[in-house]
């Protein structure tokens, strides 16, 4: 008898951030099954940044900017603080970062996308953007999960 090979495939779906109902949410999403991980994260790559913002904004700029200045030496003590690294551009601009957990912790999926913290500092109204509460509790723009067949 030959152990056959498993057929493993990834699930994405992917959300509608400015849905005002989560059942609105539901009725918006798109699901997609690809092949590779690489596929599943282009996918998911290309439908948050198409609800990121797109122009630049001087406001957006300035909070950057403070986001991340850094004193080269602490003040009180004198010693050299660590400079801050350079973010990686999907952080920087658009307002999004990769998240990634474990499929028995999260049941929505292993990979996805979240707005990171300079957005979460700057708010919706700030960079003009009308995203529904739930983005603001952490949720996904979008996700994928590795589904496998025996």
């Amino acid at each position: 008898m030959s152990k056959k090979k498993p057929i493993e495939f990834w699930i994405v779906e992917l959300y509608d951030p400015t849905a005002e109902m989560e059942y609105e949410e539901y009725e918006n999403l798109s699901r997609h099954y690809v092949r590779t991980e690489k596929e599943a994260r282009d996918l998911i790559e290309k439908h948050t940044i198409e609800h990121m913002p797109k122009e630049t904004d001087t406001a957006l700029d300035a909070a950057w900017k403070a986001y991340t200045e850094w004193t080269p030496f602490d003040p009180q003590t004198g010693e050299p603080n660590t400079p801050i690294a350079q973010p990686k551009n999907y952080e920087a601009k658009p307002l999004f970062k990769w998240k990634e957990t474990p499929y028995f912790k999260h049941p929505e999926g292993t990979i996805g996308t979240v707005i990171n913290s300079m957005a979460e500092a700057i708010g919706a109204d700030n960079i003009g953007e009308n995203w529904n509460e739930g983005i603001w509790e952490d949720e996904y723009f979008a996700s994928a999960h590795l589904h496998t067949i025996e």
